[in-house]
């Protein structure tokens, strides 16, 4: 058998006859013949053509059977190949049974003999050129591949595209659908597309938006749609069925039963898209929570929608609500900054509108003063409750005198706590600690109150704490939560505090988390984090101090290298080694139930006390330390200077550390830590304010929230902390209204330690924060595996 490969999908079989044998003698290598001989080259040949295809530059002429007309119609054959489609582009000058040849190439004469008749043909290869040239021209996507006339595509979505491009070029063989002819086309079909019998892919005809109906129901507190799709007559689509497919990928084909395709338009797909991160499914229903009614409409526009008198009330109370400007209290005794005029106007609006709010300023932009001008504006409507960190609640105290005395504060302790809440009445803000709410949550549960206030509401950003749970039971017609970092760890808590505000605005958890925390943390998903930014806008504000406060002294941040001995280089790298030694046990072990990640912490901590200090590894240790040598030189030369500054550090046994060093160089400081009276604690901030001491030791977490600490203009962070906005946070103890000096921050890292390691994964952290809040903290989700990592790197 002779194969002869016509193209990459045309083979044709020759049985090696005696015929073929003796061709093959006479021919042998070639042979090479006067031109004279054409005519009787022609009439030796002629009846080889029985055998094979004869193809020639040599005009057939009375040697042939009747030449045939060639009008040039492409063949456009389109098959599985691979993981995607092959096409590969060919004439047929003698029809399907003669050679398969690529257009505008080869021989111009073809003689042969098909099915026992004898015909010949003369290709027009300029119009074949022009055909291929028209055809290439229409189906860009092809182009950009290559300008040849076989094509190999993997990509489904690519497939799809170059197929919707020939759909609108011209008819696909066995398809009911029609395109418009080329404007130049010849009257006959100059373009046929062959698929393999039971292998074609169909495309439905492009669909257009208006081709779309919505149905808008109110349902509960929400509202309920639903939607269908017109393909053709006869078949219908429902929007949760399409939403499903919109879902598969991010091309404009969407996938239905037995290889057909859905061709949208990049209008209608992109609306698809952005639809599905408002909507909830609730057993088979799809619902669009009141707050995002807005973003829906918009993206409704100009589709044919039949809806309810409420969601068009809806629709009227919030562009009502861009015009609603209530008047500044006159109770309150302060003038507000214009930041802080529009942020009033801002909570304001959405306490009209009856939705919570998430108020993000950057520390020290008076996000307090901002939400007392709120509580005045409707106090006379019922009492208020305010839930702040211990630490904190003084200074609610305080700033009420200060601000707002019309308003009757009421801290919330004592024995007959029941009377107390029972008796509260318009005007009264009870204000209640954390602790306090967990312990008390069915009485403070039992209450309506007109304002609901969490301050550093980053105190329950984990669902599953019992003060996570406490905060959720309470009523309040507002809900406000004010903080600086609305996430510290992951975007998990982020949708914890907006459940807080805006139950279900993010949908349930498992939503949020295959919508937006998984793509955004794991696979950098622009889109998604686009999205989210977009349905936090409305009930989040933040601003940075750089944009709001021009006045405000510069702050320097300064990286302090710490050089270690040799020996105590020995010495952290002995810990270093050791950890990598009991957490391999621990990995050895992993199936007898030990807790792995608790242990790989508590090495990690280990780590990061023996880069400050050997002593707080070893305390008999008689290793000096590079860290309190170099804090000593920056301590000598800020006193020198007549300087005060803050000390942080989040390990208290290192700021004993510090205590006694200083106490031997009888050097003056005050000192707060977590178990620090709540009398004391008053005490120190005001000596170190009126100047009794020029440093002030404090615990990163006991005193990064709540202080005014403007007395000081220099900050030394002894240790890096995991999160780089709880360090910015204690930074703007100093750096924030009624500071007049520039403020400079320190930074002490140990060279070649884990403190590096920390510090580079700060920016990273930042970046993200940046691009979903414009500002707050998002720190990294650590496995077990990537914190053993850290310790072998560190």
């Amino acid at each position: 058998i002779m194969v002869i490969a016509e193209s990459s999908t045309r083979f044709t079989f020759y049985r090696n006859s005696d015929e073929y044998q003796e061709v093959a003698k006479l021919l042998g290598k070639g042979l090479t013949l006067p031109q004279e001989a054409e005519n009787e080259i022609l009439e030796t040949l002629q009846p080889l053509a029985t055998i094979l295809p004869i193809l020639s530059n040599l005009a057939p002429g009375s040697a042939g059977a009747e030449t045939k007309a060639d009008n040039a119609p492409l063949f456009l054959q389109i098959f599985p190949s691979g993981n995607g489609l092959r096409f590969d582009l060919r004439v047929k000058p003698l029809g399907p049974l003669g050679p398969h040849l690529i257009p505008g190439e080869g021989q111009k004469h073809i003689f042969a003999t098909i099915e026992q008749q004898p015909c010949s043909v003369n290709r027009n290869l300029e119009l074949e050129v022009a055909h291929r040239e028209k055809f290439l021209q229409a189906c860009p996507s092809l182009t950009k591949i290559n300008h040849q006339a076989s094509w190999q595509i993997n990509e489904l979505e690519m497939c799809l595209q170059i197929l919707a491009e020939i759909q609108e070029l011209q008819q696909i063989k066995g398809e009911e659908q029609s395109a418009p002819e080329p404007p130049d086309a010849p009257s006959e079909e100059w373009l046929i597309c062959e698929w393999p019998a039971g292998k074609k892919i169909s495309l439905k005809n492009r669909t257009q938006a208006s081709a779309f109906k919505f149905n808008i129901l109110p349902h509960r507190e929400w509202f309920k749609i639903e939607g269908e799709l017109q393909l053709d007559e006869n078949e219908i689509i429902g929007l949760s069925d399409l939403l499903k497919t919109v879902k598969l990928g991010p091309g404009r084909f969407l996938p239905l039963a037995d290889n057909q395709f859905i061709t949208l338009t990049e209008d209608l797909r992109r609306r698809l898209h952005d639809l599905s991160f408002y909507l909830s499914d609730e057993k088979g229903e799809l619902t669009i929570h009141k707050a995002a009614i807005t973003s829906v409409a918009e993206l409704m526009t100009g589709l044919e929608v039949d809806c309810t008198n409420t969601w068009n009330e809806h629709l009227s109370r919030f562009k009502k609500a861009d015009s609603f400007a209530p008047m500044i209290p006159k109770t309150l005794k302060t003038e507000l900054r214009s930041y802080q005029i529009e942020g009033f106007f801002w909570l304001s609006r959405l306490a009209h509108l009856g939705f919570g709010a998430c108020l993000a300023d950057d520390m020290g932009l008076g996000k307090t003063v901002q939400t007392l001008a709120l509580i005045l504006s409707r106090a006379e409507a019922g009492p208020v409750l305010v839930v702040a960190p211990t630490s904190v609640c003084a200074n609610w105290l305080e700033e009420c005198g200060r601000f707002a005395p019309v308003l009757n504060p009421i801290f919330f302790g004592g024995s007959d706590r029941r009377q107390l809440v029972e008796q509260l009445k318009p005007y009264d803000l009870l204000i209640c600690s954390y602790t306090m709410l967990q312990q008390e949550q069915e009485l403070l549960a039992d209450k309506e109150w007109e304002i609901i206030v969490l301050d550093e509401a980053q105190a329950i950003k984990n669902m599953n704490t019992k003060r996570s749970r406490a905060a959720m039971s309470l009523k309040g017609k507002f809900r406000l939560i004010t903080t600086g970092t609305p996430m510290e760890n992951h975007l998990g808590e982020l949708w914890n505090l907006f459940n807080f505000i805006n139950p279900g605005l993010l949908g349930t958890l498992e939503q949020f988390n295959q919508r937006f925390a998984l793509p955004i943390e794991q696979e950098n998903d622009a889109d998604a984090r686009l999205h989210l930014r977009k349905i936090l806008k409305p009930y989040l504000l933040r601003r940075k101090k750089s944009e709001v406060l021009k006045e405000l002294p510069p702050r320097t941040e300064i990286l302090l290298q710490v050089e270690m001995s040799t020996t105590e280089r020995n010495f952290y790298e002995a810990v270093r080694r050791q950890a990598i030694a009991r957490l391999e046990e621990v990995t050895e072990q992993k199936e007898s139930g030990k807790n792995s990640s608790i242990q790989v912490l508590a090495e990690l901590t280990k780590l990061r006390l023996a880069a400050c200090n050997p002593r707080l590894v070893v305390p008999e240790s008689s290793i000096e330390s590079a860290k309190l040598e170099l804090f000593g030189r920056v301590i000598d030369d800020l006193l020198a200077g007549g300087h005060q500054a803050l000390v942080f550090s989040q390990f208290v046994k290192h700021l004993n550390l510090i205590r006694k060093y200083l106490d031997e160089k009888k050097i003056a400081y005050r000192y707060l830590d977590g178990s620090t009276p709540k009398a004391r604690r008053q005490a120190e901030i005001s000596a170190f304010q009126d100047g009794q001491a020029n440093l002030f030791l404090i615990s990163l977490k006991a005193g990064g929230l709540g202080l005014n600490l403007t007395a000081a203009d220099y900050v030394l962070h002894l240790d890096p902390w995991w999160n780089p906005a709880i360090e910015d946070q204690a930074s703007d103890r100093a750096h924030r209204i009624g500071q007049t000096r520039p403020v400079t921050v320190y930074r002490l890292i140990s060279q070649h330690t884990i403190e590096e390691k920390i510090v580079r994964l700060h920016q990273e952290k930042r970046n993200l924060a940046d691009q979903i809040l414009s500002a707050s903290d998002q720190s990294a989700r650590f496995s077990t595996a990537e914190l053993l990592q850290l310790i072998k790197e560190g």
